[in-house]
């Protein structure tokens, strides 16, 4: 049979899509290139943004022409299956994380409402190994937060970590088989290990001490589990030599009023003052990723500059940006919302504005020489490589992923810089700056 599988939204759904594609295998499926070609098409959703439901909509309207047994899986069915039974033609719907679970609901041995569910915790070994550079291990499933405006909670449930033992293993049979990037994610990586009487510093300490050349980028955390972990964070990273400078803290407001509406629970100040520390103790040039959502309902034009404000003294490296819009069944939908005129506005003045911040941390790099890794293909012939503070570099060379090279960065741009080799590099060059 004859399988086709897309893949929308973020790392945990790739991750969970690895899964789904290692059992298709497995179980003697072929996996083919377009649809078309397809006897089940499998679509991994996403439901986080509206923007993105009405993308996957219109893809599954798209294909559901074609005939074929369509699976739609990932979180979108437990957010909004009203839309999806009203609007698309459907063989099953599964909640996330399903993984080996998709050969029996194929053969018909599991019917679809037994797997309308967010409480599925897949084993890390049922996996292929081998597959790239860049390796992706979840840390856990869930989360312990209740943010108003979030509907991922419903799709992906409350916290479930893995053991230790399995993350380890995970991470080194990759490193065994290639991976020089490995990516450890989680809906927030600093409740890692809360439920089973662990966290997240030991977890790391122990990756630190496995054998080989391989980077780590840990994923997005909560600033709520900062003020617990930053001292032995700013340790690790000063000490080690396997961490990128690198940290995504989603702040969403700067307003304390708006995250109380938002059921953020921290200072937006005392993260502000996190970060100096990082930048200080740690490197100037430290990468911060955050996110801020504009127009949540509440939001007066106050708490608006007061983001504002947050954001030009964060100094963050990238800002994602999300225009409020209420999500089915949670809390801010079913409060007073913003006029979208208001909504749209905002979000163009700090998108202005990160713009500019995000260009000047950049020029920060010009003449900079380092060893960069080299991840991914970019367009026209370019390669995507990171730096020792995961800034994406673009080179124009052939060359193998996987590689390290020298380089000099010649250019600066909002959210890349450009390099070129260095054919005689000084002798002791390290990809991290310390010791």
């Amino acid at each position: 049979m004859r399988a086709y599988l897309r893949t929308f939204g973020c790392t945990f759904n790739k991750f969970d899509s690895e899964l789904i594609k290692y059992a298709l295998e497995k179980n003697g499926f072929k996996l083919v290139k377009s649809p078309e070609e397809a006897d089940v098409i499998i679509v991994n959703t996403c439901g986080v943004k509206k923007q993105t439901e009405d993308r996957i909509i219109s893809y599954l309207k798209k294909v559901e022409k074609f005939g074929k047994r369509l699976i739609i899986t990932g979180c979108l069915p437990l957010i909004n299956l009203k839309r999806l039974e009203k609007e698309i033609k459907f063989f099953a719907v599964t909640g996330p994380a399903i993984g080996e679970k998709i050969i029996d609901l194929i053969n018909g041995k599991a019917p679809s409402n037994n797997l309308l569910r967010n409480d599925f915790f897949p084993s890390l070994s049922n996996r292929k190994y081998g597959e790239g550079i860049i390796h992706i291990t979840p840390l856990c499933h869930g989360c312990l937060g209740n943010c108003s405006y979030c509907a991922v909670k419903f799709a992906r449930g409350r916290l479930r970590s893995y053991p230790q033992d399995d993350i380890i293993r995970d991470i080194e049979c990759a490193v065994r088989n290639g991976a020089k990037e490995i990516w450890i994610t989680a809906q927030d990586t600093g409740s890692y290990g809360l439920d089973i009487g662990t966290d997240l510093i030991s977890l790391l300490k122990k990756v630190d001490r496995i054998n080989g050349e391989f980077f780590v980028r840990i994923g997005m955390m909560n600033p709520s589990r900062l003020p617990y972990i930053v001292d032995d964070l700013i340790v690790l990273f000063k000490e080690s030599n396997k961490f990128f400078y690198f940290l995504h803290l989603p702040v969403q407001s700067g307003s304390p009023r708006v995250l109380r509406l938002m059921r953020r629970n921290y200072d937006p100040g005392q993260l502000l003052e996190y970060v100096k520390r990082i930048r200080k103790e740690v490197d100037e040039k430290f990468n911060i990723m955050t996110d801020v959502i504009v127009g949540h309902p509440g939001e007066t034009e106050r708490d608006f500059l007061q983001t504002i404000e947050l954001i030009k003294e964060l100094r963050p490296d990238v800002v994602n940006i999300s225009k409020f819009f209420p999500r089915p069944y949670t809390e801010a939908s079913k409060m007073p919302q913003l006029p979208s005129q208001v909504i749209k506005r905002r979000s163009v003045e700090l998108t202005k504005l990160c713009n500019q911040i995000s260009k000047k941390r950049n020029e920060k790099w010009i003449k900079w020489t380092g060893k960069v890794l080299i991840d991914e293909k970019g367009k026209n012939g370019t390669l995507i490589a990171r730096n020792y503070a995961y800034k994406p570099v673009i080179i124009k060379k052939k060359l193998k992923l996987g590689t390290i090279v020298s380089v000099e960065i010649e250019e600066a741009h909002p959210y890349w810089l450009k390099a070129h080799l260095l054919n005689n590099p000084s002798n002791g060059f390290r990809y991290f700056p310390n010791p």
